[in-house]
């Protein structure tokens, strides 16, 4: 092989090994903050269940003016701070699914809404998001605590 060839050879090689290591190091760099986050959160539902002393099925991680960790049990959905202190407890055929998807509609015409649980201002809530409104309805009687029109910029 004469030497031009072998430089054209060795620069593409080793171009060919600096871009499969810059893109190594871009996938590293992109991801590990979203693993140590995911682990945070891992650890701290672990922590809830052991100070509590209770395994969960789900746990669901609610922010709004507080976080907060929801777990379901079999009978049950409960409600704790960061700090692992139970904040509320409901059992699951005590929820109003229905009755909050018949608000939804009716009252306030929204048809593409994502209705789950959460923590408002005070209590437990159905936190409802759709595309143009924010809002939260008291679990005990299903009044509004929160509303929020979203803005939409176009």
């Amino acid at each position: 092989m004469n030497p031009m060839k072998r430089n054209i050879f060795l620069n593409v090689l080793l171009i060919f090994i600096f871009i499969c290591v810059f893109m190594v190091e871009v996938a590293i760099f992109i991801s590990a903050p979203a693993q140590i986050y995911d682990h945070r959160i891992l650890q701290k539902i672990k922590e809830i269940e052991r100070l509590n002393n209770q395994r969960f099925d789900y746990v669901e991680r609610h922010v709004f003016q507080i976080i907060t960790y929801i777990a379901y049990t079999e009978s049950s959905i409960i409600w704790y701070n960061e700090q692992g202190e139970e904040l509320y407890t409901i059992a699951k055929d005590h929820l109003q699914w229905e009755e909050v998807n018949e608000i939804v509609k009716d009252h306030y015409q929204i048809e593409d809404a994502q209705i789950r649980l959460g923590y408002g201002v005070e209590e437990a809530v159905y936190d409802i998001q759709s595309k143009e409104y924010h809002i939260q309805l008291s679990i005990h009687d299903l009044t509004q605590q929160y509303y929020r029109k979203k803005e939409l910029y176009g």
